[in-house]
């Protein structure tokens, strides 16, 4: 996401369609990470909460906030979803765009290997950095900070 004026981060919400039914373990919880030159650098991130796939009622809007307020500036950021489990009977899922966007989001022209929607697999916590270009085309989902 872009955000154009200073602004104190507080959370991520999402619309929950699918509540999850599972063992959380590892990490669960949400992170923000600013952009530069083709590197994400974690700058905010949620306590762990194992629960948190699991505690929305379907079609609801949830929301988890970072450990601490985020004051962003002009910049580029990205919204990190982790969710790991030990069991699982139902995966959570949250909104995603249509299958229009879905499929053209990739196009874009941009520089650094940087894509609308990339995804890191096998992943047990936040990471402090990822360079995009080794991050690969992920699911459009619908999130939003506050």
């Amino acid at each position: 996401c872009y955000i154009p004026v200073a602004s104190t981060i507080t959370g991520v919400k999402w619309f929950q369609t699918t509540k999850g039914v599972y063992t959380g373990n590892n990490t669960n919880g949400v992170a923000l990470y600013s952009y530069s030159s083709g590197t994400l650098t974690k700058v905010a991130e949620s306590t762990n909460d194992l629960t948190i796939w699991s505690t929305p009622n379907v079609n609801t809007y949830a929301s988890k906030a970072f450990s601490s307020t985020y004051s962003a500036s002009v910049g580029i950021y990205f919204i990190a979803l982790l969710y790991s489990n030990s069991a699982q009977t139902t995966a959570p899922q949250i909104g995603i765009g249509s299958s229009v966007w879905a499929s053209s989001q990739f196009a874009f022209d941009f520089t650094n290997s940087v894509k609308l929607n990339m995804y890191a697999n096998t992943q047990t916590a936040f990471g402090s950095t990822y360079a995009v270009s080794s991050l690969p085309n992920g699911s459009p989902w619908i999130v939003w900070l506050y």
